[in-house]
């Protein structure tokens, strides 16, 4: 009922935030509720920059290089062609986290082979290490020896890692049992 009285959308996205979210989980345009506390102040560069990154991770972006100066914070996804779009609805939350206009870059992966080892960093879960990794001889498959991935994170990281590349991954190393 709170929503249908809400005079503008930045009412809505408050009473949104101000719920558990176990009771919101997407918001009006069907994606995550994002938690934030909207900027009342300019933030420095090292701030904007670490809501920016907050955010993404709420969102599940991985591997997206972030710029940030005193009136823009510029963000390159890992796939733009694709990401850009996808993420649009997220620079209207990313402008009132940090007061800056923001700008998703259109540069990046087309026509440019990617690096497979910076990938799969960027689709590992914080608490896990790359310790290893090489391309087997026919470059159809690559191996790589990673600290604390859980078996459920194994397949889920193999699947978006041969999406992403083109590469089948094998894993090995260290599985966490948790």
């Amino acid at each position: 009922m709170r929503i249908r009285q809400a005079s503008c959308l930045e009412e809505v996205q408050a009473i949104l935030m101000s719920l558990p979210p176990n009771v919101v989980v997407a918001g009006l345009d069907g994606e995550p509720v994002l938690r934030y506390t909207p900027a009342q102040q300019d933030y420095s560069g090292q701030q904007a920059e670490a809501e920016v990154r907050r955010l993404l991770r709420q969102t599940g972006v991985h591997g997206a290089r972030v710029l940030v100066s005193d009136e823009s914070v510029r963000i390159t996804f890992r796939n733009p062609d694709v990401d850009n779009e996808r993420y649009a609805y997220l620079k209207w939350h990313l402008a009132r986290v940090t007061r800056r206009a923001v700008e998703y870059d259109a540069l990046g992966a087309k026509g440019k082979r990617l690096n497979p080892r910076a990938v799969l960093r960027t689709m590992l879960p914080e608490h896990c290490r790359l310790d290893a990794f090489e391309a087997a001889d026919s470059g159809h498959v690559a191996v790589a020896t990673i600290s604390g991935l859980a078996p459920h994170e194994m397949a889920a990281v193999a699947t978006e890692f041969r999406d992403e590349c083109g590469v089948e991954q094998e894993l090995r190393g260290q599985m966490s049992l948790v």
